[in-house]
């Protein structure tokens, strides 16, 4: 019986990422989204794409799945549309009542949130940061993603997992300016700013980041859900494979012949793994110098 999945957030970065692999791992995926634009139509064709705000109107209209992966989100305040920062976290919060509420009520064994390393402030750990880390991050996302967790780890009665899965920096092909999405990752920038024979400015040079390859992540998301014992509950979903900024900025600007330039900025980033499951037990992720040479043949 071929199994069914609702992913929110479809047309992002990360969801078009999930929706692909499963679909080649035989689901029959359905894809909710605000805006997929033509690039996420033809990447995703033989999902069931559904064009909508999310609402439980919407959602009670979709129909069963036995997988549930909650991916959309606002992820900072918007004045062009009108969003206040109280607004991001109303809007983020009720999203994922409801959605968790459809997984509940069409009977879903698993729901899975898209959590993010956002959660915690640079500070909150010295070297690494780990699910024990109290994540004390107070932007609206932060609190949204954190408030999700919360709501996951609440003993409720029925026998649906739930697992919050929270990601690193993320890259791979495909990565643009979207409608929805109007930046792009450090790596991917350094990467243009190369291919156009400009220097590669660091923002952050005393960042130090784990990068996962995004075409890994739903095969990595089955092995988690096959593992036994089962494991539900917050999980840091990341390769593990950390590297400086500069580091990496060099590697890039290595390939293309131009210069790294170091900005002043106190603030950075710290990478994360996880002490659940460790990342190379969990799955064979894609080496960073390996991906990374995909990325730089890919043009989109």
């Amino acid at each position: 019986m071929t199994r069914r999945a609702l992913i929110t957030g479809a047309g992002g970065f990360v969801g078009g990422f999930l929706t692909k692999g499963l679909l080649d791992a035989g689901y029959a995926v359905t894809g909710l989204d605000q805006f997929f634009d033509e690039f996420a139509r033809a990447s995703l064709a033989g999902a069931e794409l559904v064009e909508s705000d999310i609402t439980a109107e919407v959602l009670d209209g979709l129909g069963g799945f036995d997988l549930v992966i909650h991916g959309a989100a606002i992820t900072s305040p918007s004045p062009e549309a009108g969003l206040s920062a109280f607004d991001c976290l109303r809007i983020n919060c009720e999203t994922t009542l409801a959605v968790l509420a459809k997984a509940r009520a069409c009977g879903a064994k698993d729901f899975v949130l898209l959590s993010s390393s956002g959660v915690f402030r640079s500070e909150d750990a010295d070297g690494v940061l780990l699910e024990s880390t109290p994540a004390r991050a107070t932007i609206p996302y932060a609190i949204a993603k954190r408030a999700g967790e919360l709501l996951l780890e609440t003993e409720l009665p029925g026998e649906m997992r739930a697992i919050a899965i929270r990601l690193g920096p993320i890259y791979g092909p495909g990565e643009r300016v979207r409608q929805t999405r109007q930046y792009m990752s450090p790596l991917r920038r350094w990467i243009e700013a190369g291919r156009n024979g400009d220097a590669i400015v660091v923002d952050l040079p005393r960042s130090r980041r784990d990068w996962t390859y995004g075409p890994d992540l739903p095969k990595a998301l089955l092995a988690l859900l096959d593992r036994q014992p089962a494991i539900s509950g917050v999980i840091h979903f990341t390769s593990g494979e950390d590297i400086d900024d500069v580091e990496l900025a060099e590697m890039i600007a290595a390939k293309y012949g131009v210069e790294v330039r170091l900005a002043e900025a106190a603030d950075y980033r710290v990478p994360m793994t996880s002490e659940i499951v460790p990342p190379s037990d969990l799955f064979g992720w894609t080496a960073l110098a390996s991906g990374l040479n995909s990325v730089m043949e890919d043009r989109p």
